[in-house]
């Protein structure tokens, strides 16, 4: 794609290693975030994706699995952009808001066990406002984003974890899929993810 207001996928984190997860995608002029994640081997600020390249508040962020590295930096996100909407499935949203509260506990640790100054990102508070902002949606039923409505968003099954979803976005000119960690077998207590229509034209 190229960097245009009609198509850019921009990595802010994530990109070509584990962790820190995060990509803006843009649009038809629509900024969409693929998840918030944090990185699992670095520590205090260095763990969560470059916001400074954002020139503007998102319409949406989506979060596709309640994993820490896909999620974990949701508060410092909404920190910065208050009005930002957040979506994820609403098992997700169940398990983001307990990880994101065990995760200021873990860093109100380190911070005095290992002097690490950044810690932690953020407190309880702003975990309760990231909370507020999310919206939990069902898997395969079509929502508008009510910043923008000419951008359709569909939750997918994507197995890998209580919640996981792959994300199906349609814009006036653009269908992309983005497929956030899957897992086709099923497991004990998740299926496996869930095939989408074939005839879906996908850029």
């Amino acid at each position: 794609m190229s960097t245009s207001d009609a198509g850019m996928f921009l990595p802010l984190g994530g990109a070509r290693e584990i962790g820190a997860n995060s990509y803006l995608l843009r649009l038809d002029g629509h900024d969409i975030l693929l998840d918030c994640g944090v990185h699992p081997k670095k520590e205090g600020l260095g763990a969560v994706p470059d916001f400074s390249l954002l020139d503007r508040s998102p319409d949406a962020a989506i979060v596709s699995h309640g994993h820490v590295d896909h999620c974990g930096a949701l508060p410092c996100l909404v920190s910065r952009f208050p009005h930002v909407a957040a979506f994820a499935t609403a098992a997700t949203v169940s398990v983001i808001d307990r990880m994101l509260h065990n995760s200021v506990k873990v860093m109100e640790s380190m911070a005095v066990e290992r002097g690490i100054r950044d810690y932690p990102l953020y407190s309880h508070d702003e975990v309760d406002c990231a909370i507020q902002r999310m919206c939990g949606e069902a898997y395969e039923r079509p929502f508008v984003l009510k910043e923008r409505g000419d951008v359709t968003v569909s939750l997918h099954r994507a197995g890998h974890v209580l919640g996981g979803a792959s994300v199906l976005i349609r814009s006036r000119n653009h269908t992309v899929f983005y497929t956030g960690d899957i897992c086709a077998a099923d497991q004990e207590l998740v299926e496996g993810r869930a095939d989408i229509d074939p005839s879906i034209a996908i850029d």
